[in-house]
């Protein structure tokens, strides 16, 4: 499978205009196109995709990106445009876009450009004069050197057309809802193979805490390797990265969005003392504290906030004090709490002061107790059998009567007394009684 990465320029002028949006730009049927580079992951060019069948004529078939098993969209044939005929053994280009909760999607174009800066106040609403594509696909107009970029609002595209959002195995269609499993002897032994190759390669423990979505992953990826004419074992770094894919929860080293905020508050504990402790470990480079921090602000309007967020990975820990962004990274909710700085935007100081970041195993237990809400999403499954029960002892004595603890979208609390759980919409916590 050949693949290679195309590089782009990006459009350095010296202008007075404040520069705060920046956009991929392609080609489209001789039109001129822009996608806001948060929404875009890489730049590729490939020519084999694997055929998916009964699926809409745009779905070009999916593809193994690095280990990454993800859908190909041809967006020409989405926006009913004509395509080019192809040479022999000539490349696609493709846009890879990074999609709320973590979804990856690969969009062929005709040809990509380079990246180029506007002001937001300079872009335009879209017009019904751009016939070509759904006005309620783009997100607005904007010129720049000369030419009119049509942006287009990929997250509304993909979310109003759910058949092509990549759902990895579910695109394939190789699992049967419909047909539940026991386990049997033989898929007990690859059970085995999975724990010990998934420690071997990713330090990932298979225990309780994640033993059901193994063995639902594990079904569904021996039928798609098997579908591939491929040993379902786990035999290298790069599939047991592609294997974990679907674990991690939604907004995993990303700002939590709007609505993903909006379904954790209807979670969070009340608060009487006028102020609320909060234990964040694993906060890699601070985005998900920062939105704890934003979420508690709006939620708890005169209450002190202090989290305590930690990780053992020291460069990313480090950075995380100081984390800047563009305006467009972050959604609406959270403006009332950034401000203008050299490199881009930060958070302010109130939401900065809320949090205290520090180099800290989470293995290593500290002394710190009265915790309100605990947000320890995805790190559990990487400690070894031994230290997790230990995390959840600990978990135990830090945290208050009626806090909420949060685990990762596919971890589970063990059969621990003192604990009730909680379930709203697709979110589930658990609450200490």
């Amino acid at each position: 499978m050949e693949e290679e990465k195309t590089s782009v320029a990006t459009e350095e002028k010296d202008i007075s205009v404040n520069i705060d949006y920046k956009m991929v730009t392609f080609t489209l049927a001789g039109k001129d196109y822009g996608i806001n580079i948060m929404n875009v992951a890489s730049i590729s060019k490939a020519d084999r995709f694997t055929f998916v069948p009964n699926t809409a004529p745009f779905v070009r078939g999916v593809y193994n990106l690095r280990g990454e098993i993800i859908s190909i969209i041809d967006l020409r044939l989405f926006f009913g445009l004509d395509v080019p005929v192809k040479k022999e053994n000539e490349l696609e280009n493709m846009v890879i876009l990074q999609l709320e909760y973590g979804h990856l999607i690969g969009v062929i174009v005709d040809g990509i450009d380079r990246v180029v800066g506007v002001s937001s106040s300079k872009i335009q609403p879209s017009h019904p004069l751009f016939g070509d594509v759904n006005i309620e696909y783009i997100h607005g107009v904007v010129e720049n050197s000369n030419k009119l970029y049509i942006i287009l609002d990929v997250e509304k595209i993909f979310s109003t057309n759910p058949e092509v959002v990549d759902k990895q195995i579910e695109a394939i269609g190789l699992l049967n809802k419909q047909e539940e499993l026991n386990i049997t002897k033989e898929e007990s032994i690859d059970m085995g193979f999975f724990k010990d190759t998934l420690k071997t390669f990713k330090n990932f423990n298979v225990s309780p805490i994640n033993l059901n979505w193994l063995k639902d992953r594990g079904r569904v990826w021996k039928q798609y390797r098997n579908a591939e004419g491929k040993d379902f074992q786990l035999e290298s770094d790069a599939s047991a990265s592609e294997f974990l894919l679907p674990f991690f929860s939604p907004y995993t080293g990303k700002f939590w969005s709007t609505e993903y905020i909006e379904e954790v508050k209807k979670v969070l504990p009340e608060v009487s003392s006028g102020i609320i402790q909060v234990w964040n470990p694993g906060c890699g480079k601070g985005y998900e504290s920062y939105s704890i921090a934003c979420m508690l602000k709006d939620h708890y309007r005169d209450t002190q906030i202090k989290i305590h967020a930690g990780d053992s990975d020291l460069l990313s820990i480090s950075s995380a004090p100081a984390l800047n962004f563009s305006k467009a990274d972050v959604p609406n909710s959270y403006l009332d709490y950034i401000e203008e700085s050299i490199n881009g935007y930060q958070f302010n100081k109130e939401i900065k002061d809320a949090i205290r970041f520090e180099y800290h195993d989470v293995s290593n237990t500290d002394h710190f107790a009265g915790y309100q809400l605990i947000v320890a999403r995805d790190i559990v499954s990487f400690l070894s059998e031994e230290d997790q029960m230990k995390f959840f002892a600990s978990v135990s004595k830090k945290m208050k009567s009626g806090g909420v603890l949060i685990l990762g979208e596919n971890e589970e609390l063990p059969d621990i007394d003192n604990w009730s759980e909680k379930s709203v919409g697709s979110l589930k916590v658990y609450v200490k009684k």
